[in-house]
């Protein structure tokens, strides 16, 4: 089972001839084993972005916008932690431009370097804010069951993130020991102090996991 049974799911989503609530309930089956193989599969791989994950957030799309509200009206929303992540991928885009910009305006010598490896910071950072949003989404979709046994790999990548997070906030501090434009470090220091805060956010959903 896998890919195949993906397949014939997004088919039953696009077929007129299949009530909504009939194709979400195997879609949802589907989805949940297929889910747990994809996750046992990568588990011990770094948060790089796959293929096959590209594909599965395009079929996590498919059902939100097709099945989702007509089997599920009246469910919560979101909740803080994803919306979270999603304002910080904003944030994110935000400072790459900035660093992109600065890095512009002083080719050719240090002030060069630093923002084009701030830049680089903000921009791996996002992967794996895209990466946990994705687990997110995962694990509000799948059973109870399922959760249980996907939960230990969702925390162990969430801690990978933390790790990544560290080693972008050492990279920072290097950088600014050695800015002289207020600019860069002033949009340094920003970058470091919501990194700080997307750690701290991170680290209390994994102790909400465990709880």
């Amino acid at each position: 089972m896998g890919r195949r049974q993906a397949a014939t799911c997004l088919g039953q989503l696009t077929s007129r001839s299949t009530g909504r609530k009939p194709a979400a309930r195997v879609c949802a089956g589907y989805l949940g084993r297929y889910t747990l193989w994809f996750l046992r599969r990568k588990a011990r791989q770094t948060m790089k972005i796959s293929p096959h994950l590209r594909a599965l957030k395009a079929l996590f799309a498919i059902l939100c916008f097709c099945v989702v509200p007509s089997c599920y009206a009246g469910a919560a929303s979101p909740g803080a932690f994803y919306s979270y992540l999603v304002g910080m991928q904003s944030t994110l885009t935000d400072y790459s431009q900035d660093f992109i910009d600065y890095a512009k305006s002083g080719q050719g010598s240090l002030e060069y370097e630093i923002p084009t490896d701030m830049n680089t910071v903000a921009t791996s950072t996002q992967t794996d804010v895209d990466h946990i949003i994705d687990l997110y989404q995962i694990y509000e979709l799948v059973s109870s069951e399922d959760k249980a046994r996907i939960r230990p790999i969702i925390i162990n990548s969430l801690r990978i993130a933390v790790q990544n997070i560290d080693n972008n906030i050492e990279g920072i501090n290097n950088g600014l020991s050695h800015a002289r434009r207020d600019v860069i470090v002033r949009s340094g220091s920003n970058l470091k102090r919501s990194l700080r805060e997307l750690k701290d956010r991170i680290l209390q959903f994994d102790r909400n996991l465990q709880e």
